[in-house]
């Protein structure tokens, strides 16, 4: 029996073009978008999965409560949950999953049943971080934190010495109160040379005194051009993308146990060589690390850093992003790394998702799957197969944009 291709869209932030849909149906979830503190002494938040994480920091704002997102606002609910969810204050509360009470789902034979560790605790399992594979999501329940005011800042530095900064800045992250969470960002212009060098920072707490300290250290690893520093509701953290165009960008990632000097010099070279791009450094580890790996389908707990690039993709010449050079320098970094972020992937092929999900995890999804979407309607993704396939890792192949590597 052959299905139409079923395509779900909630915030349309796939980088993959899974809610872009030429074909088939396309189910919009953007009318489902309510979102309502539930009364209790221990709130609970329950969200319809079209809502954004602009939209649930604005209602929670004014209750004193907020849930480590995304960094923008547009990015939808559903979307960066079955992801996982690395957000600003991720050091502090871990991922967005590690907030997740509940969640409704419609599965691919039409049932409706709420996920959670005591009622579908595979399907539960599965979702927090195995993407759209297993049904539908309608509605989510999280357990947000009471957190009125965040301080958060942005420190540019001279871009002198990168390589050195960076080391220094990995040094830092490691030893950081946990409140802290930081990415340093490298903007690397057409001629090769890095235009601007930042780090952005989020501290989760309105002590004025604690954030200081936290951050006076990352003010002294080199010459600094400008700061600024802001204290306001979380919700004022998330950036207002509105032109994001996911069809017009192409993403690498990986995540690196240990970030040292072979990790940034050869993450520094592949930039340089894919110039002009921007690459980021992101400092997990905290709160994340605190959960097993075996607990949520997202098994990249012990991470150090997630290194993401992004570059902007050409319409005319989409599939040629990333020069073979460049290519054969990414593979030196992934086949080092501890596999690849799910929500950063930009295309779908096996071997992607084989660096998503370690072996164990992979098949683990695919028995959950089995269960749920035996006939794979939900395909439309980083599709993990219902049936039972040799597994073996290989480097990032071709994608939708990306050469082989």
């Amino acid at each position: 029996m052959t299905h139409s291709t079923l395509s779900v869209r909630g915030g349309g932030h796939s980088l993959a073009g899974h809610t872009f849909a030429p074909s088939g149906v396309l189910l919009k979830t953007a009318r489902m978008s309510t979102v309502s503190v539930l009364p209790g002494a221990e709130p609970l938040v329950r969200i319809g999965s079209g809502a954004t994480w602009g939209m649930v920091a604005h209602e929670l704002a004014p209750h004193g409560l907020a849930i480590s997102s995304g960094d923008t606002a547009s990015v939808g609910v559903a979307g960066l949950t079955l992801a996982g969810g690395i957000g600003r204050m991720a050091r502090h509360q871990g991922l967005a999953i590690d907030s997740l009470v509940s969640a409704q789902v419609v599965t691919a034979q039409g049932d409706t049943v709420e996920a959670s560790e005591h009622s579908h605790p595979e399907l539960f399992w599965a979702i927090r971080g195995g993407g759209g594979n297993f049904g539908v999501l309608t509605q989510l329940t999280f357990r947000p934190r009471r957190i009125k005011n965040i301080l958060y800042g942005d420190i540019e530095y001279e871009p002198v010495d990168v390589a050195g900064l960076v080391a220094r800045w990995a040094d830092e992250v490691r030893g950081s109160d946990d409140r802290l969470t930081t990415v340093l960002t490298v903007s690397v212009n057409s001629s090769r040379t890095s235009s601007s060098v930042n780090v952005r920072w989020c501290y989760a707490s309105d002590d004025e005194g604690a954030a200081r300290s936290a951050t006076d250290r990352l003010r002294r690893l080199t010459s600094l051009r400008k700061e600024a520093v802001k204290i306001a509701p979380y919700s004022d953290v998330l950036e207002d993308v509105s032109n994001f165009r996911a069809d017009h960008m192409a993403m690498r990632n990986a995540f690196v146990p240990i970030l040292n000097d072979r990790v940034i010099s050869r993450a520094l070279e592949f930039v340089a060589t894919s110039a002009p791009c921007v690459i980021s450094f992101r400092g997990l580890g905290g709160a994340i690390a605190q959960v097993p790996e075996t607990d949520t389908a997202y098994a990249h707990r012990t991470a150090e850093t997630l290194i993401a690039v992004t570059k902007n993709a050409s319409e005319d010449d989409a599939d040629a992003v990333f020069s073979a050079s460049a290519d054969q320098i990414w593979a030196g970094i992934s086949s080092r790394s501890d596999g690849a972020y799910v929500g950063f992937l930009d295309g779908a092929t096996q071997d992607e998702i084989k660096q998503a999900y370690p072996e164990a995890t992979l098949r683990r999804l695919s028995a959950v799957k089995r269960l749920y979407d035996p006939t794979n309607i939900f395909r439309n993704n980083h599709n993990v197969l219902p049936f039972p396939e040799p597994l073996s890792y290989a480097p990032l192949g071709r994608s939708r944009r990306c050469g082989t590597t």
